[in-house]
């Protein structure tokens, strides 16, 4: 079985909070891929109490869960169970919310 190629969820958020690197402000987001039914969340900084929310096209919560991320580390979650369709990923870490969408496709 070929396996599909990976989909990079494009964060936005609302707020333009930003985090201090050094002597510079630098927006951060975690990256996020939708790859054979399974999403990674990578980061280069440590997020603890990471919220990760996913919703199905209908708003209806298909997995809600709170992560820890190391930095450099990374979380994966399968989602084998989920029909076809447009998906959103929300994130909640510190005073930030981020979200992106990603398609499941058979």
């Amino acid at each position: 079985m070929m396996s599909a190629e990976p989909q990079k969820v494009e964060l936005s958020d609302k707020d333009k909070e930003e985090v201090i690197i050094g002597k510079r402000s630098l927006p951060f987001f975690p990256t996020v891929i939708y790859q054979d039914h399974c999403i990674h969340i990578s980061s280069d900084v440590s997020l603890g109490n990471c919220q990760v929310i996913i919703t199905n096209f209908n708003g209806e919560i298909v997995y809600s869960d709170v992560i820890t991320l190391s930095a450099g580390g990374y979380f994966l979650l399968p989602i084998s169970d989920e029909q076809e369709g447009m998906y959103t990923l929300e994130l909640k870490y510190g005073k930030r919310q981020v979200c992106g969408v990603f398609n499941i496709e058979e």
